[in-house]
């Protein structure tokens, strides 16, 4: 909560294009922290860096989308939201699957790591079709 508070504050001096870059890296380092520390301090550093990184990519996300499709967002906008919430459904699924294969809870949070990696990819690869491309120069 406290980062979907800070992110308007956050938003005003930054484009949303590296506020959704920024917060993903910050949620890989945070996951990454969390995969390889046994020490609970650095546990729930890790923990609260993913979160407050993962924060504002929603939103950021519904407004870019909202803007791009226009007058189509009324029609289009409940497939985005669906798609959308294939990876809350998946995801968890597939961490539990690893997991039980493997033996081992931090192979199956991997995925979660690898899920990050694969939004910025996404973000790299086609942010000149995303309204927030434009917004570079700010």
């Amino acid at each position: 909560m406290l980062g979907r508070g800070l992110a308007p504050v956050v938003l005003r001096s930054h484009s949303e294009r590296t506020i959704y870059r920024l917060g993903l890296v910050a949620a890989i380092v945070g996951t990454a922290i969390v995969l390889t520390t046994h020490l609970v301090p650095l546990l729930l550093a890790g923990a609260a860096v993913a979160g407050l990184g993962l924060a504002a990519v929603f939103p950021i996300t519904v407004a870019v989308l909202s803007r791009d499709l226009g007058e189509n967002s009324q029609r289009l906008g409940g497939f985005f939201f669906a798609i959308g919430n294939m990876g809350g459904a998946t995801i968890p699924f597939l961490v539990g699957a690893v997991s039980t294969q493997t033996h081992s809870l931090r192979a199956g949070m991997a995925l979660t790591l690898l899920s990050m990696a694969l939004m910025l990819a996404i973000s790299a690869t086609f942010s000149r079709r995303l309204a927030f491309s434009s917004q570079d120069a700010r």
